[in-house]
């Protein structure tokens, strides 16, 4: 009996020493959590949700705002996309069975999509996405999970797998690949914990301009930079070089949504203290080093600017004017529109808005869009915020100014 009673005792003690190594690895993710907030938000959403929620209902519909024809859905599981300059397509990445993403394209109908990254041999079979064309229509950069670099804990899996996710783009290297995802090339190589975020383009095809993690130092973002290199084909062999680094106001993150049609200048987002909700928009000229701040308040989250292809108008998804539920941490946004000096700004869609034909009950996050190349149309990304997984919808316009 006494042997039993001692087996029991043990039993108890290593249950108990279980119980607090699992405490130590959860109290890390949460560490982690505070170091990067789309992390923690992420987290504490899955916490009051379900996996798996139904997902929103397709629309066909016109818009509040006499600016917007038509709204309709392309497809009901998307993700962070580019219009083809070509016009034909649209390059999307989608979340998999396998909880990682991988790339896409489709007809600007929704239709013939099909998949470049899956199950390919060529490149690691993590996480790709948030792919980007160059101006020929022949190449799309990406960025690709890095599956040699260490991460988290595996008994934070899920955590780590959103981690480094291509919206928030920690272990992530720039990739290329051609149009058909045939070939593929790696462009550059981070280290563990860095990351690398939104790669594009310049007009003429000869720079990449993308944001990169380089310390893990201040908190809660980390160091990040934004990065301009020269795109060099030589011999059918893509590289990188003349690297530039770029801390305008020497703030510590920004995410940068591409260039002018001239080249000399740069719209990106930053915030002064790594808050992702307190991200406001700017303008940056390459040559004299001029900065102009394009929105606010601190307050407002403001993000995902993309330039109209004649270069005079401005989209970008804003939580202006929308009563938040702080309680639940549930950020929603809607679509906005302005000149490129920051002057006439006005609201272009209203998820959000109860009245409107294109509510979405419980709402959601504008996110991610780009441009027909005839500047008539956006393809953009609508979020479900507790799932942080949404549809692609197509905005017709019936002008722009």
């Amino acid at each position: 009996m006494k042997k039993k009673y001692i087996f029991i005792i043990i039993g108890i003690v290593f249950l108990l020493v279980l119980l607090l190594v699992g405490m130590r690895f959860i109290r890390r993710g949460y560490y982690f959590g505070q170091r990067f907030p789309r992390l923690r938000h992420w987290l504490e959403q899955r916490e009051k949700s379900d996996f798996f929620e139904e997902p929103l209902p397709l629309l066909d519909t016109q818009g509040k705002n006499p600016l917007v024809r038509r709204i309709k859905t392309l497809t009901n599981q998307g993700g962070r996309l580019d219009w083809s300059p070509k016009g034909d397509l649209i390059a999307f990445d989608r979340l998999g069975e396998d909880s990682y993403y991988d790339i896409w394209l489709m007809k600007l109908d929704g239709s013939g999509q099909k998949c470049l990254t899956c199950n390919n041999s060529q490149l690691p079979q993590k996480h790709n996405g948030q792919p980007a064309w160059h101006p020929s229509g022949d190449y799309l950069v990406f960025q690709a999970q890095d599956p040699n670099l260490k991460g988290l804990p595996l008994i934070l899996k899920r955590a780590e797998k959103k981690l480094t996710g291509p919206g928030i783009g920690i272990n992530n290297n720039l990739w290329l690949m051609d149009k058909n995802g045939t070939q593929f090339w790696q462009l550059t190589k981070i280290e563990s914990m860095m990351g690398l975020l939104h790669p594009h383009f310049s007009y003429d095809g000869k720079k990449l301009l993308w944001s990169e993690r380089v310390s893990g130092e201040p908190k809660p973002s980390g160091q990040w930079v934004i990065k301009i290199a020269d795109f060099v084909l030589e011999k059918n062999q893509p590289q990188l070089k003349n690297t530039k680094e770029y801390q305008p106001q020497n703030m510590p993150f920004y995410e940068v949504h591409g260039f002018t049609p001239d080249n000399q200048k740069i719209i990106f987002s930053a915030t002064p203290d790594g808050q992702y909700q307190h991200l406001d928009i700017f303008i940056f000229n390459l040559e004299t080093a001029e900065l102009k701040q394009l929105t606010g308040p601190y307050e407002e989250w403001d993000e995902h600017a993309q330039l109209s292809p004649d270069g005079q108008k401005i989209v970008w998804m804003s939580s202006r004017g929308i009563l938040q539920n702080i309680k639940q941490n549930q950020v929603i946004t809607d679509y906005w529109i302005m000149n490129i000096d920051g002057t006439n700004k006005q609201r272009l869609t209203y998820f959000n808005d109860s009245a409107a034909p294109e509510y979405l009950k419980g709402g959601i996050a504008a996110a991610d869009s780009s441009w027909s190349p005839e500047g008539n149309k956006l393809a953009a990304l609508l979020l479900n915020p507790q799932t942080q997984e949404g549809p692609i919808v197509l905005i017709e316009l019936s002008e722009t100014r």
